[in-house]
């Protein structure tokens, strides 16, 4: 993917300390504050920004290019294709930006950002790659975030404000453990991301649990992040909500058991919370075999024994 403006800009000859990754797609009336809360970091080290602007049709396509003329020793800007887009569970996703994004990141951290939600605090880099120099057990750092709605002005915790540490324990949840918008991690483990990534609805959750693998992460002292719920939304589309949300999970945590090895109670826990939701729920059969499908069940079932199949093949792989 051809940089834009090509690779001889001021940014491109500078040694980036944190890459900036933001992926933006139809995200117009948002975009601008996401890239303003990022140029406005008060660092003492460089850092790049990485927009993947993934072939928007309302104008943001537009604006990112205006930013990228402005900013030529700040900014590298990728204009992504709609042929390169990656389905997901019948849904057309930005998992291809997202992860071209990371690949060109050169920074010894990562930081994240979605283009529909942005940063309050000018030290939240500063903040967050002091509390990992140094401490190479430390592999990552996230902050607290509020939520915004459209139909309501005033911000809110999206979580509970967060405790102090975490481990692949804490990470690995029914529930995302921090927003994807606070997350900034150590750039030394990507070239380990499995191919399986390309088909998991909730690649964040993925990155946070993978990057716990290696070491703790921790809580930075910063103001928090803002996640913006939108019906544009990526969290509102249907492969986030209802059958959809348990499905990838239940996909991404019994791949995650099997590729790494995991003998936490903990997983087998939130694996069983998915599939009893599943259960529970008026599936119909195409909906259990896609679900057998994805969890590596390659067997087509009729209408009879759907449910309990389901069941002893979710009991087989937590015996594994």
């Amino acid at each position: 993917m051809q940089e834009f403006l090509g690779t001889d800009k001021q940014v491109n000859k500078t040694d980036p300390v944190v890459s900036v990754c933001v992926v933006t797609y139809n995200h117009k009336h948002f975009i601008e504050q996401c890239i303003d809360g990022i140029l406005n970091q008060k660092t003492n080290f460089p850092f790049e920004l990485i927009i993947g602007e993934d072939d928007s049709k309302d104008g943001t396509r537009e604006l990112c290019i205006n930013y990228a003329e402005k900013y030529p020793d700040k900014i590298r800007l990728f204009l992504r294709n709609e042929k390169d887009k990656i389905w997901i569970s019948g849904s057309k996703t930005g998992r291809f930006n997202f992860i071209e994004n990371l690949k060109a990141a050169k920074g010894k951290y990562i930081a994240l950002c979605e283009g529909d939600d942005y940063w309050t605090d000018s030290l939240k880099l500063q903040k967050q790659v002091d509390s990992l120099n140094g401490n190479e057990e430390i592999i990552g750092s996230y902050t607290d975030t509020y939520v915004k709605t459209e139909d309501y002005e005033e911000l809110k915790y999206w979580r509970e404000p967060l405790q102090p540490t975490m481990t692949l324990n804490d990470v690995i949840d029914k529930k995302s453990p921090f927003h994807t918008s606070s997350f900034l991690f150590r750039n030394k483990h990507l070239e380990k991301l499995p191919d399986w990534l390309n088909l998991v609805p909730s690649g964040d959750m993925f990155l946070f649990a993978y990057m716990a693998l290696y070491g703790k992460l921790i809580k930075a002292n910063t103001s928090p992040t803002v996640y913006r719920k939108h019906e544009g939304g990526v969290t509102n589309s249907s492969i986030h909500n209802n059958q959809g949300f348990h499905i990838g999970r239940l996909f991404l945590w019994t791949k995650f058991k099997k590729e790494y090895n995991i003998e936490l109670p903990k997983i087998d826990e939130v694996i069983r919370f998915h599939a009893s939701s599943l259960l529970n729920s008026n599936m119909s059969i195409s909906d259990i075999n896609l679900v057998l499908k994805k969890i590596g069940f390659t067997q087509t079932i009729s209408i009879f024994g759907g449910r309990s199949l389901l069941k002893s093949t979710i009991k087989r792989i937590l015996t594994k």
